[in-house]
């Protein structure tokens, strides 16, 4: 008699109470990551709220904050992603908004006062509005704010961090003094601000400097640089809990948001590559590529270059990963950043 193939029946799926039953044991690491393994496991963490932040005592927030902490993290019944972020109600409706920066599919969004900002999540549509902050110099139009946000670590907690304002802002260079001039950058005490979804609070975040300064002032060209290259140095990435902020004088500050210190790390360009003419200077933007902070570099001719930054031993290496040259003019970018 002839074998014949079988195959075997899958096993039978779970029911979804079981399932639910199951998954909400696990820690939010954990929880975060079953959301990869298929749809159904993403449907039941999704629509039953497994990643919702646990109610937090009314001491530690006040009822306002709390309502407001649901709101930006809880799921709503649609899943549509309303890119004019119209959901927010703004004191200003009809006001103009900008895209501050994002997160882990969090966003920092801009509008109504000069000084008002919101966390909003596109896809749930939730929402919170960040409070003013006592100094009227801290805008974000003047200052650059990062939002940093991990699921896998805590699904209801981020921190919006505000850097202090660059030298170049704060006096004119006909205004500064020669040992203003001198005066290293970023220095060794760089003191920040800092709201988090706890206390919807600002509060004063004091970075403690590892190694040397970039350079001083004057060495870092602050003032010189042209302007169009602004937005080049207001993009940062989050990685591994640490926020690698693009600084003006092209160099890469490491700020660890859980020991209060931070290092200053060389860029793979030269800060005379963005200090030539149109058809010569380089653009550059920090991102993330899976784990790993990257660094993209395009230049007048079209040559573009990708490195990847290695911090796996002793000494942190930019390591060149993609050089190609694109047939690409800069009229036709909309945009220098990612």
């Amino acid at each position: 008699m002839q074998a014949t193939d079988t195959v075997a029946a899958p096993p039978p799926a779970l029911p979804d109470d079981v399932l639910e039953d199951i998954l909400s044991r696990l820690p939010a690491r954990s929880l975060a990551a079953s959301r990869r393994v298929c749809k159904a496991w993403r449907d039941v963490v999704d629509e039953r709220q497994l990643l919702a932040p646990a109610a937090a005592p009314p001491t530690a927030l006040g009822a306002r904050p709390l309502r407001q902490l649901q709101r930006l993290l809880a799921r709503p019944s649609t899943t549509s992603i309303n890119g004019k972020f119209s959901f927010i109600t703004r004191e200003k409706p009809f006001g103009s908004h900008t895209v501050l920066n994002h997160c882990n599919g969090l966003v920092l969004d801009s509008g109504d006062r000069r000084s008002a900002m919101y966390v909003c999540n596109p896809m749930t549509r939730r929402w919170v509005c960040l409070p003013p902050h006592h100094d009227d110099r801290y805008q974000h139009q003047q200052r650059r704010t990062f939002l940093v946000f991990d699921p896998a670590v805590s699904p209801a907690q981020w921190e919006v961090l505000m850097a202090p304002l660059e030298p170049h802002k704060e006096k004119a260079a006909k205004d500064m003094e020669p040992e203003e001039r001198m005066m290293e950058w970023p220095p060794a005490m760089w003191r920040w601000s800092v709201v988090s979804s706890i206390a919807l609070e600002w509060e004063e975040k004091v970075f403690v400097r590892v190694g040397e300064a970039a350079g001083t002032v004057a060495e870092l060209l602050m003032h010189e640089l042209d302007d169009e290259l602004e937005p080049q140095w207001r993009y940062g990435a989050y990685c591994h809990g640490a926020l690698y902020m693009h600084c003006r004088g092209e160099f890469i500050s490491r700020l660890s948001l859980s020991t209060s210190k931070y290092r200053v790390i060389k860029s793979p360009i030269d800060l005379a590559e963005c200090h030539g003419g149109e058809d010569e200077r380089v653009l550059s933007s920090i991102g993330k590529s899976g784990n790993r902070v990257c660094f993209a570099a395009l230049d007048g001719l079209g040559q573009l270059r990708v490195w990847m930054l290695n911090e796996s031993g002793e000494e942190t290496k930019w390591l060149l990963k993609h050089h190609s040259v694109v047939n690409l003019r800069y009229e036709q970018m909309t945009g220098d950043g990612p």
